[in-house]
């Protein structure tokens, strides 16, 4: 989320990107405006390779705090366009508007024509509510919704429906097709498909041969236009929380920082969603997709739940290298990672959670100040107390001397 600084550029203008350490020239890039993007600088890619394509590159860090705030905000507001959402990511969701025809749909309108119409007016409340822009992309499955987002930008409203791929989607490079990582897109290139037009055109039997049954399954369908039409809605009281990302350059067994890297990325975003919901994983998968486009998980479970993004990357990347790395590893069968992911499951609010060391000093700490608290204020009464009695005194002597009723108090005296 890139956002205007009113006492500087907008960043949203110049090449610019959030995440990582300018000085240090470490960490990610994990949100990037569209001049940076124009010039090849992509989410995830790490800052060093960033600066290298454009050494003036102006670079903030995130405030995970204000991402998490305003993504509920923004997820919030959807909810009141459809309840069958699905968040994608902090800022992406797909939602089915099938319910929403009662309060769109005028009489003989098409479902496409009320949809753009209800596309403009979400853009406009966000606009208008949350004071940032965002892009809608509407059609009749996820993927083409999902391309047709992704088109020029900001603050539009894209449609990509089944008839409008070929002047639409396949003059495209075969880097936009969504799921196709730079490494799918090379060996794309390398068999002479340099748009998506031309990897839908290719006989799939060559494209299972080259990318595994799966992936190249996913290639000539998703190169189609054809995907899913079911949009799983997100519950408040969700069994797993995840993010996953997938990686510029595929990763290998000599990339240990950028790993970490991507893995602590993840496991911050993944904490995010904890805490906002007051929650503790017990387990922690780590996930990835080799280059021959299989997944691959593992799960570790945990003897004291957690919500910190620390202990998350330490259990993450410790299954990344138990998975990848060793003797038996994907990386020692001649893999590599083109996709990264970071999951947390087995929820839980805490309620019976051992306590660590730390959280010990905090309670002590919380004690103590209570307990000092309420010493202060037993002090004050005291103190009250005390100068109440001398006045007491000091009236009733005044009162002998002079007479009853030369002194009262204030709360005796009449109106």
């Amino acid at each position: 989320m890139l956002r205007e600084n009113p006492d500087g550029p907008d960043l949203r203008r110049i090449p610019s990107v959030i995440g990582g350490d300018e000085k240090k020239r470490h960490g990610i890039v994990t949100a990037k405006s569209l001049p940076a993007k124009k010039m090849g600088i992509h989410t995830a890619m790490t800052v060093a390779e960033a600066l290298r394509i454009c050494p003036n590159l102006v670079i903030r860090p995130p405030d995970f705090e204000l991402y998490s705030r305003e993504s509920a905000r923004l997820m919030e507001l959807l909810r009141t366009y459809s309840p069958v959402q699905e968040q994608l990511s902090i800022d992406e969701c797909y939602l089915d508007m099938t319910e929403a025809a009662g309060h769109f749909a005028r009489p003989g309108e098409s479902s496409r024509r009320w949809g753009v119409r209800a596309a403009d007016e979400i853009r406009r409340a966000v606009r208008e509510t949350l004071g940032f822009t965002v892009n809608v992309g509407v059609s009749t499955n996820r993927l083409l919704a999902k391309m047709a987002s992704d088109f020029a930008k900001p603050d539009r409203t894209h449609t990509l429906f089944p008839e409008e791929v070929p002047v639409k989607m396949w003059p495209l490079p075969v880097e936009s097709l969504y799921g196709a990582g730079p490494s799918t897109a090379r060996q794309l290139r390398r068999l002479g498909a340099a748009t998506i037009g031309q990897a839908a055109a290719m006989d799939p039997e060559v494209l299972k041969a080259n990318f595994g049954v799966k992936g190249g399954l996913y290639i000539y369908e998703s190169a189609n236009g054809r995907g899913s039409d079911t949009v799983q809605s997100d519950e408040r009281d969700a069994l797993s929380m995840s993010a996953e990302t997938t990686v510029p350059s595929d990763l290998g067994p000599a990339d240990e920082t950028q790993a970490e890297q991507v893995i602590r990325y993840l496991a911050g975003r993944v904490s995010g969603r904890l805490k906002r919901e007051g929650v503790f994983a017990g387990t922690i998968t780590v996930t990835v997709k080799t280059d021959d486009f299989r997944r691959h998980s593992r799960s570790l479970s945990l003897a004291d739940p957690v919500c910190d993004e620390e202990s998350i990357s330490r259990e993450a990347l410790k299954g990344y290298w138990e998975m990848c790395g060793g003797d038996d590893g994907y990386f020692h069968a001649g893999r590599k990672v083109r996709l990264v992911g970071v999951g947390a499951t087995k929820l839980s609010d805490g309620r019976f959670r051992q306590m660590s060391l730390e959280d010990l000093a905090r309670q002590i700490a919380g004690d103590d100040e209570e307990r000092r608290k309420r010493e202060l204020e037993s002090q004050e009464r005291r103190a009250k107390k005390k100068r109440q009695e001398k006045l007491d005194k000091m009236r009733r002597e005044l009162n002998e001397r002079f007479g009853e009723g030369t002194v009262v108090r204030g709360a005796d005296t009449e109106p």
